[in-house]
C-alpha cells in the first residue's frame, strides 16, 4: 500500500500536468498525432445510423468500464 507523502507527491505531479498551459514551446503536435497515438487512433470511424442502427441501439451496446 502506497504511503500518504507518495500519494500526495503522484497528486501534485498529476495537478501539475493538468494545470500547465500548452505554449509553442511545450506542445509537439509530431508526437500527438502520430499513426499510433493519433485521436484517428483511439475514436471509432463516424459511419452514418443506417449502418450501425438507430441512436437507442447503439446505446444499448455502449458497455460501462469495469470497476
Amino acid at each position: 500500500m502506497e504511503s500518504d507523502e507518495v500519494r500526495e507527491l503522484q497528486v501534485k505531479k498529476d495537478l501539475a500536468n493538468l494545470a500547465r498551459t500548452l505554449t509553442p514551446d511545450n506542445l509537439n503536435p509530431a508526437i500527438m498525432f502520430t499513426k499510433a497515438r493519433g485521436i484517428r487512433s483511439c475514436t471509432p470511424a463516424i459511419t452514418t445510423a443506417a449502418e450501425n442502427g438507430s441512436v437507442s441501439e447503439r446505446l444499448k451496446r455502449v458497455q460501462m468500464p469495469a470497476e
